[in-house]
């Protein structure tokens, strides 16, 4: 989009049931480039108003895939086309410039002499795919850059392959197709852990019971018929204008998994928010945490995006009282954390911290219970009597059970939330190591 003079255009964006809207600033004659991530639907319609009320509208047609899509960035292979997929050959300038764009495929293969003519931003979104444990094959790549690329991937690398031609990455992605990827669960699901939100349940209850208490106190000690008519109908203004002016109550709970010795955690995040009236509701995206999207693709939802800051900054929902409002995210962080683990001659299980740094108190998951585990520096180890255990005693404590196989430990630590500064107050944060396995010692 170019401009003739400067102006703020307002660009507004529909793609199926959700919008985006955002301002531009155009300087005269510089052309201005904003990729937006938008939901995948079979029309996308852009609509641009300038202040003069003048503008341009486009709708645009997409064929949507019914077959795993594979985008090809490398030389054309020899042999037979990737069993499975629908395969796109794409130029390295043509891949997103957003880590919320790569959704849309299921699998990359590139090669390596294209990844310098990708841009910055391309890269850091094509980096966050590989750290989100999206399926790469990359072609080409010498000891140095094959291992660049490994120290950024997730799942423990099971998602990554380095190969010396085109035509090997077939079966490459076989392999990767065949390995099971251990993912945290769907951000949706994550609402079991805190449980159902009552906050606002039991406000109005307590309101509307002092309400009637003042009522019939009023009642007992008046007679007068203005009277006893003017305090309920002023109780009630009260009571609706207090209900609908008042914050709507907001959690957030974030679950993050990884293997021991993983360099990166995958988590997904859950932020829900309780409307206290009709209208639209208004929830603030968090800055801190990546690629937020609606939980329910069926929720209309209007975004606004940030195009100075290149993120969404809040999201508007159709409201009414005691509804529920989420947002869902998915990203990954650096971990530094490795626990190990072996069974001992007298039927105990011992953990033993194999990290660089101290592991903080949390909870063994193993064989369908839960045994609480201290503070552990570095090489230190301490046997576990499995001979106890306790059931789960809330959502997190269910979730990590649920996570964790029979015969194959893992420990559940509390995490802390400092890096999310505009969290709500009701927040809470998990990790879930699972732990390598050791012979019997």
């Amino acid at each position: 989009m170019v401009g003739q003079e400067r102006r703020a255009v307002g660009v507004r964006i529909d793609s199926g049931g959700a919008t985006v809207r955002t301002t531009l600033a155009l300087e005269p004659g510089q052309p201005s480039v904003t990729f937006v991530p938008v939901r995948a639907a079979e029309t996308v319609s852009v609509r641009a108003t300038g202040s003069r009320r003048d503008g341009l509208a486009r709708d645009l047609r997409l064929a949507l895939s019914e077959s795993p899509l594979l985008a090809w960035v490398a030389p054309p292979s020899a042999g037979p086309p990737v069993a499975g997929f629908h395969t796109i050959a794409f130029e390295a300038q043509q891949l997103p410039h957003t880590a919320s764009a790569y959704s849309s495929i299921d699998a990359l293969v590139i090669e390596r002499g294209r990844l310098p003519a990708l841009a910055q931003e391309q890269f850091a979104a094509l980096l966050s795919y590989v750290a989100g444990c999206g399926r790469t094959v990359l072609v080409g790549a010498s000891t140095e850059d094959a291992a660049l690329f490994r120290a950024a991937v997730g799942c423990g690398g099971q998602a990554f392959a380095a190969v010396a031609s085109p035509d090997e990455a077939g079966v490459a992605l076989e392999r990767m197709l065949s390995a099971t990827l251990v993912r945290p669960p769907d951000a949706a699901s994550l609402s079991a852990i805190p449980g159902p939100d009552l906050r606002a349940w039991h406000l109005v209850v307590t309101l509307l019971v002092l309400c009637a208490a003042v009522v019939v106190i009023g009642g007992i000690f008046t007679t007068s018929l203005a009277v006893a008519t003017f305090v309920p109908a002023t109780l009630a203004a009260c009571l609706v204008a207090f209900v609908q002016t008042r914050a709507p109550d907001e959690q957030l709970t974030v679950w993050a998994e990884s293997g021991s010795g993983d360099r990166l955690a995958q988590y997904h995040g859950l932020q829900q928010a309780v409307a206290l009236g009709r209208g639209v509701l208004e929830v603030p995206v968090l800055a801190a945490l990546a690629r937020p999207q609606s939980c329910r693709s069926e929720d209309p939802a209007a975004w606004q995006w940030d195009a100075n800051g290149r993120r969404f900054s809040s999201v508007r929902f159709e409201g009414r009282l005691f509804s529920r409002a989420s947002v869902c995210y998915a990203g990954e962080f650096p971990v530094a954390r490795s626990v190990a683990a072996r069974p001992a001659p007298d039927g105990s299980i011992v953990i033993a911290n194999r990290g660089a740094s101290s592991s903080p108190p949390g909870l063994l998951a193993w064989g369908g219970r839960l045994f609480r585990l201290g503070a552990l520096q570095p090489g230190a180890s301490v046997a576990v009597e499995t001979s106890g255990g306790n059931p789960a005693q809330d959502g997190a404590q269910g979730m990590a059970l649920e996570r964790t196989p029979l015969d194959a430990p893992a420990v559940l630590w509390p995490l802390e939330l400092s890096r999310v500064t505009d969290a709500p107050q009701q927040s809470q944060a998990w990790l879930l190591m699972r732990a390598s396995t050791e012979g019997q010692g």
